[in-house]
């Protein structure tokens, strides 16, 4: 679909009120605190005053409270707290902190950054002077002392909803409440019969909600990775180990490779550090640090190469660092405390049948206000037609719509769950069929966040590595090759195993190997190509190794040969290597590398670079010889092979596709060019985070170039709420800390399975799998849901109708009463709602996937439908009349007949369900092969058989009907079903 050009707000750090005013007490105010150790407040003030809702975020987490959101469109501030601490203690914090603020407001801290201290800006000795704080650690005592200041280094648990607020979620909706209403009238009017069964359904509604969405919890609950619990410190001089919790600001961090950043912290020595950012800034290879280096004030987050950030993986090497930052004022708690933030999205459909329960209540006052006049008119009593009135409220009001609605959206979560897919909340089914526009993260959404060696290009040739294959290529054309037989591919390969710190696991497959993701997808790639690289080590030992450095952008290894002499490895920058070498590697033959090779060997190496992949040079020599060029290494974060497949579907469908990263903007580029997304953009092309930065708040967007690079947490936040305040229906799609906030302001957040707990906890849907496939499969599963609810609610609305329109008619022609209370409970609870879910679970219709998202504002019912229903349902009524009249020709007025009347709208309202089918291919049935609306037919016949033969149902539901009533009440059905205007085929 074609993306409307939208601006961008720039990231307002400086927006809000001023804050020089006392807050009135009266200003805040307590919302909600029946859930132990969770409490809500508003304050006016605090509309539109995000600088303030980051004062609070900044000022109140500590030992009693446990996390805080303060939500500046809303005013409400929301804040998790220990139970045990009285909730006017809470209060009180809240209310100094007001207090506090009005006096000295603090540095702007949150969402955006914190200013406060630009660590990366200033020397070692200047950080250690302002953390008063040495090499050699600080004391026991003194960290005890600073814990107790500063709290635990600890995050903000991402709560999940308890059990009690999924049951209490159950019960807010309009139709719900509705339903609530109908059996208070009842009561209220002698039918306890009645209240009690509309009590029921509104019971039986609720449990089948809870169970669906209490399970999604429980998995959701079930994948949480358990984080280390310990972290290595120098206090009092010397390594020790120390609870995660205990580190505090100005701690010496020892880092070593495979171990997780325990707290934000500024390098002070280094030994080829490498960390792994992905899930913190979404930079796809791992940044290389050096502590000596000095950056300005307002480098951005994923550039500071001399920060490690708390949830970082080193991924090599080894180094220390004085920690500057721990819990929620750590990057990680930041975002965190985005999350808390913003306030989740309803869904198109919660807002429908918001609009559909307010219609039905101004059909339902009107239809008993008529009733009731004309019955007063025609000189019956005031006390009889208030029943009949409140009977007509209750008929109104279908009873089945809540039920059918959460069972058709429960029953699509267990259909999608077993496809992988877990849905959060029942209305999120529905809301995918909304969506317009998909944002996707890339770094281990649309690509794999690991390394693969891609390309080698040697003396002698180029080849590709795709999967288990190897081709050579020759211009566009690969040609499948056995690698062993490629002398000089086999020899830079070996060089590549040898000059390598990743081990080989006990089995030595590819499977099982250790170390720094590049390093780790060279040894995969010689493993691949079937080197023998335990056999290959054993017989070239190592002798030494020099590791790569700040300026020494090369690793040399010296392994022993068999015959004695040394053999010299080197692996690094292309251009650093090259320099060195004199001469190039051809069939094991050495010969010069004139200026020409160069030449060529630079620009492959620039055409690699640009398409963003990262490349290494390797060479050899014998014992202190000159080195010789061996070839280049080009490694990249590889796309998911179904990436490219779903994008194609999604295009088909209508759907808009972004990519939204944090990588560089050559990386996002070439992405998007091998998705298909490009449009033509270059590197220079891709939005970087500058260009989102400078963007004036009503000036010109550049949403239609589909890529934003070098985006921190907020400009994503600030890029999905743009598009969502154009009119589109988002989707963010995420695995990171950095994508949780977006994946909350969403109208549907969709998590990866193995992503972060934070993506995992905000999100509405999570592809266990991690495939993107299963995307697909979830919103065409959406889009047929809605077709099917919408079918299946307007013939609920048609029959409801003829119901109403029954006792209009009869009322006004002096019939009198032709429904009792019980008839219309069992018309509405038993007749109608099978056959309507029967349609709720019809198989999807004919080319969903190949049209356009409907219009999220478009009612669930529209004016032109309510015409298309009020024939139907005049058809219905017509024939059901007719059917009484007959009877009351054949056994005159009274009971018999009123029962063959009730025993014709049966009849007519369930043949009538079949035009409401969706078109599908012939034959086609439901995903596990069975056809549901004839069997919900069958069964609402047999109950309806029931109601009029059996004699106990029957003195509830009408007198006794002979053969002759039975097929007079079948005509009736037959001729609806043959008069029928074609509303479902109208409502496709």
């Amino acid at each position: 679909m074609a993306l409307a050009r939208t601006s961008l707000r720039a990231w307002d750090e400086d927006g809000g009120p001023s804050m020089n005013t006392a807050p009135d007490e009266a200003e805040l105010r307590l919302i909600h605190a029946a859930i132990p150790g969770r409490a809500r407040f508003h304050l006016a003030r605090l509309k539109g005053n995000g600088q303030l809702g980051q004062q609070l975020l900044a000022d109140l987490p500590g030992r009693m409270i446990e996390h805080v959101s303060a939500n500046p469109i809303t005013g409400n501030i929301l804040i998790f707290f220990d139970p045990d601490v009285p909730l006017d203690r809470i209060e009180r914090l809240l209310r100094q902190s007001l207090r506090e603020s009005t006096k000295a407001p603090s540095p702007k801290v949150g969402i955006a950054a914190n200013r406060a201290e630009a660590w990366h800006a200033l020397p070692v000795t200047n950080v250690l002077a302002r953390l008063d704080t040495t090499e050699a650690g600080l004391s026991g005592t003194e960290g005890l002392r600073r814990l107790a200041r500063h709290g635990p280094n600890r995050l903000g648990e991402l709560h999940g909803r308890s059990a009690e607020e999924i049951l209490l979620g159950q019960f807010r909706s309009l139709p719900v409440a509705l339903l609530g209403a109908s059996a208070l009238l009842s009561l209220a009017t002698g039918g306890l019969a009645d209240a009690i069964v509309i009590a029921g359904v509104i019971g039986l509604n609720a449990e089948i909600g809870y169970v669906s969405e209490s399970r999604a919890e429980r998995t959701i609950t079930a994948l949480t990775k358990g984080s280390p619990q310990f972290a290595t410190v120098i206090r009092d001089g010397s390594g020790r180990e120390i609870p995660l919790d205990d580190i505090v600001p100005g701690d010496i961090l020892e880092l070593a490779a495979g171990t997780l950043v325990p707290a934000d912290a500024r390098l002070i020595a280094t030994d080829g550090l490498s960390i792994g950012e992905a899930l913190l800034t979404g930079e796809s290879l791992p940044i290389e640090k050096s502590a000596d280096r000095l950056l300005p004030p307002d480098c951005p987050l994923a550039e500071r190469t001399n920060m490690v950030f708390r949830g970082t993986l080193v991924t090599g090497g080894a180094g220390r660092a004085v920690v500057v930052a721990t819990g929620r004022m750590s990057e990680i708690g930041r975002i965190q405390s985005m999350i808390g933030a913003v306030e989740p999205q309803q869904t198109p459909l919660q807002h429908q049948l918001a609009r559909l329960g307010r219609e039905l209540v101004g059909i339902s006052l009107a239809a008993c206000g008529a009733v009731f006049a004309l019955g007063m008119v025609r000189g019956h009593g005031m006390l009889p037609m208030l029943r009949v009135a409140v009977s007509l409220a209750v008929a109104a009001v279908p009873e089945g719509l809540p039920t059918l609605a959460t069972t058709t959206l429960a029953l699509g979560i267990d259909s999608l769950r077993r496809k992988g897919i877990l849905i959060r909340a029942l209305p999120a089914v529905e809301g995918l069929s909304t969506i317009q526009i998909i944002c996707f993260d890339k770094t281990g959404t649309l690509t794999l966040n690991r390394m693969e060696v891609a390309r080698i290009i040697t003396p002698q040739g180029d080849f590709r590595m795709t999967g288990p294959h190897v081709l050579r290529m020759e211009g566009d054309v690969g040609t499948a090759i056995d690698p062993g037989e490629q002398q000089d591919l086999v020899q830079l390969l070996e060089l590549c195993a040898l000059c390598n710190d990743a081990e080989l696991n006990e089995g030595g497959t590819e499977q099982e190997v250790t170390g720094s993701s590049t390093e780790t997808a060279l040894l995969q790639a010689a493993l691949r190509s079937g080197l023998d690289v335990a056999a290959l080590r054993a017989r070239r030992p190592r002798l030494s190794a020099s590791q790569r450095s700040e300026n020494r952008r090369y690793m040399t290894t010296r392994h022993g040969l068999e015959t004695g002499a040394t053999l010299r490895a080197v692996k690094g920058n292309p251009e650093d290597v090259l320099a060195l070498c004199r001469w190039t590697l051809a069939d094991s033959e050495r010969r010069p590398l004139d200026a020409a090779e160069r030449r060529r060997i630079e620009a492959e190496n620039q055409a690699l670079g640009q398409a963003a992949m990262r490349v290494l040079g390797v060479a050899s020599a014998l014992d202190e010889g000159e080195l010789a060029w061996a070839g280049m290494v080009a490694m990249m974060d590889p796309v998911r092979s179904d990436a490219a497949r779903v994008m194609t579907r999604f295009h088909e469908a209508g759907i808009g596709t972004v990519i939204v990263t944090g990588d560089q903007a050559a990386t996002a580029a070439a992405i998007a060019d091998e998705l298909g997304l490009s449009n033509g953009i270059t590197p220079q092309g891709a939005l970087a985070r500058n260009g989102i930065a400078t963007l004036p708040p009503n000036g010109p967007g550049m949403i239609a170039d589909h890529v934003f690079s070098r985006v921190t947490p907020a400009q994503k936040l600030q890029i999905i709420e743009t598009l969502r305040r154009a009119g589109l229906v988002v989707a963010m799609v995420g695995d990171g800390i950095n994508d949780a906030p977006s994946l909350r302001a969403a109208d549907i957040g969709i998590a990866l399975g193995g992503g972060t707990d934070a993506a995992r906890q905000t999100a509405d849907v999570i592809l266990l799998t991690d495939e993107l496939e299963g995307l697909v499969t979830a919103i065409e599963n959406g889009r047929a849901t809605y077709d099917n609810i919408r079918r299946a609610i307007a013939y609920l609305l048609a029959t409801n109708l003829s119901e109403i329109m029954l006792m209009l008619v009869s009322v006004a022609s002096g019939i009198g009463q032709p429904l009792t209370p019980v008839q219309l409970l069992w018309l509405n609870l038993v007749t109608d709602v099978l056959p309507a879910i029967g349609l709720a679970l019809e198989p999807p219709a004919a080319g969903l996937m190949q049209r356009p998202p409907r219009d999220a504002q478009e009612p669930i019912v529209s004016r032109a439908d309510y015409g298309t229903l009020g024939r139907d349902a005049a058809i219905i009524t017509g024939t059901a009349l007719a059917g009484g009249l007959s009877a009351t020709l054949r056994h005159g007025a009274g009971v018999r007949s009123g029962a063959v009347g009730f025993a014709s709208l049966i009849a007519a309202q369930l043949l009538y369900a079949l035009p409401y089918r969706a078109a599908r291919p012939a034959g086609q049935k439901s995903e596990n092969g069975r056809d549901y609306l004839p069997g919900a037919l069958m069964l609402s016949g047999t109950a309806a058989a029931a109601a009029l033969f059996l004699p106990g149902l029957r003195r509830l539901c009408g007198g006794p009907i002979d053969l002759i009533d039975s097929g007079i009440a079948l005509a009736a059905g037959g001729a609806a079903m043959a008069l029928g205007s074609g509303g479902g085929e109208k409502l496709r």
